[in-house]
């Protein structure tokens, strides 16, 4: 009501007391009625998904402007203390490419955040360079100082992040992957 988007755990109890889904009431989509879904909030908390394609960009003054919800995903807290968290909000996105399967595979969910625009030793970023819409890699920095984006694949060229000028976007840092095995029955 006040024209800001709730935290997750704040939009579980919002939904739960206005016997509402939480989809429909973080974006106004899907359906209005709630299901039944039992989350012990002291172990659980929910992350919205979005729709990578979807994302903006950022805002005048640096923020992410974020595309509608797709959905709330129960993910547990314990899982999320183990990330190198800081204090901004974590969303999900399904990882784009496979040009980094040591952190995930194409459509799998990745847990994000936004770390700013500089980039960090380490960290797995995804960007945006003119007409390439997602690009995700590895920051290295080199011997000779550089800072370079990388994939798994010594075949793929890297990408001098030195170089790159207003045309490129950052969205946030990869922290973990949600990985999804399919059980035979």
């Amino acid at each position: 009501m006040a024209g800001s988007m709730p935290q997750a755990d704040r939009a579980l109890l919002y939904a739960d007391a206005l016997s509402v889904s939480y989809r429909w009431l973080i974006s106004g989509e899907g359906p209005k009625q709630a299901v039944n879904v039992s989350l012990d909030q002291d172990q659980w908390t929910l992350l919205p998904r979005y729709d990578l394609d979807a994302f903006r960009g950022r805002d005048a003054s640096g923020r992410i402007e974020f595309p509608p919800v797709l959905e709330m995903v129960p993910v547990r807290r314990a899982d999320l203390a183990r990330l190198s968290l800081t204090r901004s909000e974590q969303w999900l996105v399904e990882m784009p490419t496979g040009v980094l399967p040591s952190v995930a595979s194409p459509g799998e969910l990745v847990i994000c955040e936004d770390r700013g625009i500089a980039f960090r030793d380490r960290r797995i970023v995804i960007l945006s360079i003119g007409d390439d819409p997602t690009i995700v890699r590895r920051v290295v920095r080199a011997a000779d100082g550089t800072t370079q984006l990388l994939a798994d694949d010594p075949a793929v060229p890297a990408i001098h992040a030195d170089r790159l000028a207003e045309g490129f976007n950052r969205f946030g840092d990869i922290l973990g992957a949600i990985r999804v095995t399919r059980i035979d029955t």
